[in-house]
């Protein structure tokens, strides 16, 4: 129990030249497992690389589009024409009396390369792309917060293994005690000097701490299978990893305008003007250049009819009509002068969607100033709770030694040699949870100001 007491000091003046959060080689080892098994943050991941492929396509618009197109065609038709009959004054013949009937055979292709690009969008390409860029520089400090929070659930989880470990330490150094104080008492009942209910009360003492340590031995058992299933790595391994749950000294008070919560609202807020633009863009033409090159024939076509008049037979044919090569290049100019009103509520939806993010912009900022506040307070207050506990448990140390010397001399009883001990034991275990609970209290200070997962740093 000195050398816990001793070591806490050494510790706490150790970390007063570091606002670092340290942890072992093997535990930031599992912290990267955990953050890469996590299922919210892969498809978050997931997410980013459809939002940069989205981005990718709204800059490629301005790449030209290349379109081929090819066309076959054979027609077989018989035309039926039913005119009105006119009668010629001198000869008095009838003139298409009856039905006139055409037929036709033909043969048609087309072949051609068609591009097409955009030269002007009214800016709604760039504004587009930059609006998704930040979008998904907003969502990446976004992802950082979940980093964080699996980042400070791997730390607490080996903090709680830290002190189950201490509190095992404890309860072994009470066993060899109260294995020594079982002997004595045993040589004295048997010399008389002692009653063998005092030998009953030592041995209920031991089966307590028996208890204890089955129980302290089932929570670090569940705790690492957690730890396994968060990071793939083996319950046994786990419990071999290095760590010193040591207290965290901030050197210097954060003032939050690093914060991740900021920086992710302040890119979303980019991102709503570029979208702004890019609806105002709307009101502009759209300018574009187009070429193309073809290939087009009409071949082995036939038309049969007979003459109205003579009744001759008329046997009509084309062997090959060819544009070739039919070449055109040009520029398009589209304008949308009224939408129906369509766009200037795009451009108003847009303006509404950055308001709300200002709002909640300005509402963090302001929210901010109190958390960070009140960490600062939760975490003065634990450094001073850390100090009593020092105090507390350095007092029950001595006093455990002095109460062994006292009972070893018959000034005192078994009652208060036990009660000694329990004092002790609580003592320690009680520096080592205020431990822990200063080191949540200086993470969550840096939590409220930036990104955690920059404070962790390796032991060196």
């Amino acid at each position: 129990m000195k050398k816990f007491i001793t070591a806490g000091i050494l510790m706490t003046a150790a970390c007063a030249a570091s606002a670092q959060v340290t942890v072992s080689p093997a535990v930031l080892s599992a912290i990267q497992r955990a953050t890469e098994k996590n299922v919210d943050i892969q498809n978050n991941l997931l997410e980013q690389e459809k939002a940069d492929l989205q981005r990718k396509s709204v800059w490629n618009r301005y790449i030209p589009h290349l379109e081929a197109t090819s066309m076959y065609t054979y027609l077989n038709s018989t035309v039926t024409a039913d005119i009105p009959a006119h009668t010629l004054p001198i000869t008095n013949y009838e003139l298409f009396a009856g039905k006139q009937q055409i037929d036709a055979t033909a043969n048609f292709f087309h072949a051609g390369l068609t591009a097409k690009t955009v030269l002007f969008s009214g800016g709604q390409i760039y504004n587009g792309a930059k609006a998704l860029t930040y979008k998904n520089e907003g969502n990446t400090y976004m992802m950082a917060l979940q980093e964080d929070a699996v980042a400070r659930d791997i730390i607490e989880s080996f903090d709680q293994l830290a002190l189950l470990a201490q509190a095992e330490r404890l309860i072994e150094e009470s066993a060899v005690r109260l294995e020594k104080e079982a002997l004595r008492v045993e040589k004295a009942v048997a010399n008389g000097l002692a009653v063998p209910y005092d030998r009953e009360k030592i041995k209920l003492a031991a089966l307590e701490l028996s208890s204890r340590q089955k129980d302290l031995a089932n929570k670090k058992q569940l705790l690492a299978l957690k730890l396994e299933q968060a990071t793939t790595i083996p319950a046994d391994s786990i419990l071999m990893m290095p760590h010193q749950a040591n207290p965290i000294i901030l050197l210097e008070k954060p003032d939050g305008t690093d914060r991740t919560e900021l920086r992710a609202l302040e890119a979303y807020s980019k991102a709503a003007d570029y979208n702004i633009r890019k609806e105002k863009g709307a009101y502009l033409p759209t300018v574009g250049a187009f070429a193309g090159y073809s290939y087009t024939s009409l071949f082995n076509t036939q038309m049969n009819t007979t003459l109205p008049v003579s009744g001759r037979n008329v046997d009509l044919r084309l062997n090959e009509f060819t544009l070739s090569p039919n070449m055109m290049a040009g520029v398009v100019l589209k304008w949308e002068l009224f939408s129906g009103l369509e766009t200037r509520h795009k451009v108003e939806e847009a303006r509404l969607s950055k308001a709300q993010i200002d709002n909640k912009l300005a509402d963090t900022r302001d929210k901010i100033g109190l958390q960070l506040e009140k960490c600062r307070i939760t975490y003065d207050n634990m450094n001073d709770q850390l100090a009593i506990a020092e105090q507390r448990s350095r007092i029950a140390g001595h006093n455990l030694e002095l109460a062994d010397k006292q009972y070893r001399a018959g000034l005192i009883s078994v009652n208060d040699r036990l009660q000694a001990e329990t004092q002790s034991y609580q003592e320690a275990l009680y520096l080592a949870e205020t431990t822990i609970n200063q080191r949540k209290a200086a993470m969550d200070a840096l939590q409220a100001a930036a990104h955690l997962t920059r404070f962790i740093q390796t032991q060196q």
